[in-house]
């Protein structure tokens, strides 16, 4: 295309060819732990996170209220909700506050737990605590709202349930405790749904 002047300026028209990618948020640099064989017990349910509503924690615990299958949760964290989370856990044996843990212990507890509770009410980006357990081999059971689905794998790497639906939250964990030893065997196939996102694959991308 002909230059030409406007204004008294010259113009030069030119083209611009652009590669645009969307890429999710890199997976944090992790050293975890070998998940190892599981010891015999109740379905293990661990929630690590802020103690707030809109995480979801009062929404868990009563649904969990519900739940008609042994299990044992944990919670880690803290946050304005903390009072409510202690005086749950003293009236159920079930539920266990650990408070807040360093990176380490959390990695200890990942070992352990058969699956982590995602259940947000908000609009999340991409949580990182979901990369943390599935780098650790552990599947996650998650509200399916904002960028969560696009990190768990249908029955791969976890299961997702409609936000704010305890029927489907109970539907979900009744299969994960049906299948808590076949996702104990398939590690490092949790590992590998989020190798790609690691951050050196993530800087050279």
């Amino acid at each position: 295309v002909p230059s030409r002047m406007i204004a008294g300026i010259q113009i030069t028209p030119f083209s611009v060819y652009l590669d645009v990618q969307i890429i999710p948020n890199p997976a944090p640099r992790l050293k975890t732990l070998e998940r190892g064989v599981r010891s015999p017990g109740p379905l293990r349910l661990l929630f690590a996170g802020q103690l707030e509503a809109h995480k979801g924690i009062r929404f868990l615990l009563k649904s969990l209220a519900l739940f008609d299958r042994p299990f044992e949760l944990s919670i880690a964290g803290e946050g304005s909700l903390k009072g409510y989370v202690e005086e749950f856990a003293k009236r159920d044996p079930r539920v266990n506050y650990v408070g807040f843990l360093a990176m380490d212990q959390l990695v200890r507890m990942f070992q352990i737990a058969d699956a982590l509770m995602v259940p947000s009410k908000c609009y999340e980006n991409s949580p990182t605590v979901i990369y943390e357990a599935l780098q650790s081999g552990l599947p996650v059971v998650a509200a399916n709202i904002g960028g969560v689905a696009e990190l768990i794998q249908e029955g791969k790497n976890g299961y997702l349930f409609a936000p704010y639906n305890v029927e489907e939250l109970l539907a979900k964990l009744r299969i994960m405790n049906e299948e808590k030893e076949r996702f104990r065997d398939l590690a490092d196939q949790i590992r590998a749904t989020v190798a790609d996102l690691a951050v050196d694959k993530y800087v050279e991308r």
